[in-house]
């Protein structure tokens, strides 16, 4: 029966994983936002620094003059996020398609620049200006459509061969700036006509009718409970079939990208954070790794195989650090029919119990320490966002997660065990 059922999933996974892989936006949205990651966690420090839990620590910061710049540098990363993202995921786009990134990635850059408004009204004033509020994390999707539509027409228009053709003796440098003239002028030509088209609306700018009718529900629905639970869990069974969990993640990326970047936007302005709770449920619900192998981990200390006794050695210290490979693939747990229900059930428990956990107990959450590396300890990491509250819930489901795998693993360590006794 559990061939059969292997055999009908495969089938459906498969080819699913496959046009989900092959997906030439959302390659480019995954790419686009790893590409990222130095901008993160290069200004990091920064951030620890200026919002650790020491009592008048802060003020100590201000009084020396260092605060404004330690907010410098969370404005510089978090809250003027977009511009990076608009042309990372256009320069992505293009590069796949074996064009110009960089000529994409600017076009790109520049037409998100025109479709926003331009101006701040400062009492009686107004005054020449981007507004910061429309480059942070609220501006995400305006940045996805503005990126991959650029990226789309771009290559297209370059792959008809629309452009400005030069004589062989021109430099290349030259020839490479010029060629993509006339694309950029029927790019920046239709942006233009979508600014002016919506001036003459309610919205009066795009970026207010993408918020309010394709931003505010796409988050709704994107940042349900229910919906990143199930995230996890279509994961983690395409993991057990050897595809990776990326192949769901990334796409999942930039709503996790703007639940993280808003919470750190408001904590660092003092207002109330909207995203706390979902965001902390998908994270808290997969700790461990894909799987929360952590529990299978710990079970392994009481294997009685040869066999297992090693491979615990083995995963141990890279496991610590978030690396759950070596289980992944040692023990194996891809397409091992012992481990499918812990490894695909288990975040879905997990993230139930987390979501009742952190409605009923009080805690404290510093989105801050989400732009820690990966690699840090999950005990380091929730202790620092949420002191002794979060530590314990995560004590609860490494315990829940042994519980779970437990007795999976000790059939598989007897079978184990049986091997060798007859290859003795």
């Amino acid at each position: 029966m559990f061939k059969n059922l292997e055999k009908g999933l495969q089938d459906f996974v498969t080819p699913v994983a496959q046009k989900l892989s092959d997906n030439q936006s959302l390659k480019a949205i995954s790419a686009g936002f790893v590409k990222l990651m130095p901008i993160t966690l290069g200004l990091i420090i920064f951030s620890i620094i200026g919002n650790l839990p020491i009592t008048g620590f802060t003020d100590w910061l201000a009084k020396i003059g260092l605060k404004d710049s330690i907010d410098a540098a969370l404005t510089a990363s978090t809250s003027v996020i977009s511009i990076y993202v608009v042309f990372a995921i256009a320069y992505n786009f293009a590069n796949n398609r074996k064009q110009s990134g960089i000529t994409c990635g600017f076009i790109s850059l520049a037409g998100f620049i025109l479709l926003m408004p331009q101006s701040v009204t400062v009492g009686k004033e107004t005054i020449a200006a981007l507004p910061i509020s429309n480059l942070g994390a609220s501006a995400i999707v305006l940045t996805l459509i503005v990126s991959l539509c650029v990226g789309h027409l771009y290559c297209y228009l370059c792959e008809k061969n629309i452009t400005f053709k030069m004589p062989d003796s021109v430099p290349t440098m030259v020839t490479e700036s010029l060629e993509p003239i006339f694309v950029a002028m029927i790019v920046f030509g239709l942006l233009f006509a979508v600014r002016a088209g919506f001036s003459y609306t309610s919205y009066k700018y795009v970026t207010e009718f993408v918020s309010q009718i394709i931003a505010k529900p796409l988050l709704a629905i994107g940042t349900s409970i229910p919906a990143l639970i199930f995230v996890l869990f279509l994961s983690n069974v395409f993991w057990w079939f050897g595809i990776h969990p990326q192949t769901i993640q990334g796409p999942v990326s930039s709503v996790l990208y703007v639940m993280m970047l808003d919470n750190i936007d408001k904590f660092g302005k003092g207002q109330d954070m909207l995203y706390v709770l979902p965001l902390l449920v998908y994270l808290i619900a997969g700790i461990g790794g894909n799987g929360n192998t952590l529990g299978l981990l710990i079970s392994m200390i009481s294997a009685k195989s040869k066999r297992y006794k090693q491979m615990f050695k083995l995963a141990l210290v890279p496991h610590i650090f978030n690396i759950n490979e070596p289980l992944i693939f040692g023990m194996p747990i891809i397409l091992n029919p012992f481990f499918f229900i812990p490894m695909t059930l288990n975040c879905v428990i997990s993230g139930i119990v987390a979501w009742i956990y952190l409605m009923v107990v009080p805690f404290t959450y510093n989105p801050m320490m989400e732009l820690l590396p990966w690699t840090t300890p999950v005990f380091i990491k929730y202790f620092l966002s949420g002191g002794i509250a979060l530590l314990v819930l995560v004590i609860i489901l490494v315990a829940l997660n042994t519980a779970i795998y437990y007795p999976f693993f000790k059939l598989a360590d007897n079978a184990a065990l049986e091997e060798e006794k007859i290859g003795n």
